[in-house]
């Protein structure tokens, strides 16, 4: 019984000598994680915004409570996704071709809102991770007159 304990005991060792690097990485990961502190908001940023009912917050509110207000006169909802600012804001209508919406990273600045007769048609920025997205007539021969639909989207 005790060769048998002891091949054990190696192949024990042995694991935990392979494995030791992997379960290092992650709990270092899992320390970043608990680290991280989101930016701070411009003034033209979302907090965070619901899509399918799914809250993402990206950034902090300036001050001491740094949480995004979720009261109506913060929000606004524009084609099935709700943006939530730190301060109530009055979005303009956007014309066609102007950008709606530009995407850093993970920080969404919301600059007017596309009419429901336009859909957004994204357009990445040369060199960078980063989107805008133009306001546009709709073009399509399709019943509803949409293109294609993206959650509650409707986008080129």
């Amino acid at each position: 019984m005790l060769p048998q304990f002891c091949i054990s005991l190696q192949k024990f060792a042995v694991f935990l000598l392979l494995a030791l690097p992997h379960i290092t990485l992650s709990l270092s990961l899992i320390q970043r994680r608990q680290h991280y502190r989101r930016p701070i908001c411009e003034s033209s940023q979302a907090c965070s915004y619901v899509v399918n009912g799914i809250d993402m917050t990206f950034c902090d509110c300036p001050g001491e409570d740094k949480s995004c207000p979720t009261e109506p006169e913060f929000s606004i909802n524009s084609k099935g996704t709700v943006y939530q600012f730190c301060e109530p804001r009055k979005i303009p209508i956007c014309d066609e071709g102007q950008v709606a919406t530009s995407v850093e990273d993970l920080q969404t600045a919301i600059h007017c809102v596309c009419p429901d007769n336009m859909v957004h048609r994204r357009r990445k920025i040369p060199g960078t991770r980063n989107s805008e997205y133009i306001c546009e007539a709709r073009s399509c021969q399709e019943p509803d007159n949409t293109c294609a639909v993206l959650g509650d989207v409707g986008v080129k």
